[in-house]
């Protein structure tokens, strides 16, 4: 029992955190969305176009190396690593993708006034549409996330891997998550071709 008890005080933190940057990204952005313009002098613009660049390394990055560390881990049949590596996925999207999220969002839509805004430019509106899209996806992935989470935690203190269960949530996790990745990078793409969609 407490190895069940540890590890969903461990995941309501996770999904607590989780919450609670995502409320705060809502709350700060929602003027923007509303229409509010926050004027930026020009020799500030170059800036809060870096640090726009910059949420988006951190959220892409955080999204393609996920997979890569979970794949080492799986091939190193290990579980302590296993489960090392699951609880790494689980906090960098605390540290890394949800920030990366809300920066990119935030410095989005304070940039759109020197494109004409995020209404009536389609990329910028396509790039938003497929950004909130996104977290369509990322309900089931974050469930198999934690699943997966759960089950590392249980092949440590068991020295035992529930595979068909660990598997099962790994396919959802990789089909879910895939599809959720596809979504901004397809974003990312137009932020950098800049096309006239409609």
């Amino acid at each position: 029992m407490k190895i069940i008890t540890t590890v969903i005080t461990d995941i309501r933190k996770i999904q607590k955190w989780t919450i609670i940057l995502y409320l705060v990204g809502l709350v700060i952005s929602l003027p923007l969305f509303l229409g509010y313009i926050i004027p930026i002098p020009a020799a500030y613009l170059l800036w809060l176009k870096v640090i726009h660049i910059a949420g988006v390394v951190i959220l892409m990055g955080n999204m393609v190396i996920g997979p890569l560390w979970i794949t080492y881990a799986i091939n190193s049949k290990e579980n302590n690593i296993i489960h090392f590596a699951m609880k790494t996925i689980c906090w960098a999207d605390i540290y890394f993708s949800i920030p990366g999220v809300i920066v990119v969002l935030i410095s989005g839509l304070m940039l759109a006034p020197t494109w004409g805004g995020y209404d009536k430019t389609s990329w910028i509106t396509a790039s938003l549409i497929l950004l909130a899209l996104s977290g369509i996806p990322a309900i089931p992935t974050l469930r198999a996330q934690y699943k997966l989470y759960r089950l590392s935690y249980e092949s440590v203190q068991n020295n035992k891997l529930e595979k068909i269960e660990f598997n099962r949530a790994m396919w959802i996790w990789s089909v879910w998550g895939t599809i959720a990745i596809i979504l901004p990078l397809v974003s990312f793409v137009f932020m950098i071709t800049k096309p006239t969609l409609w």
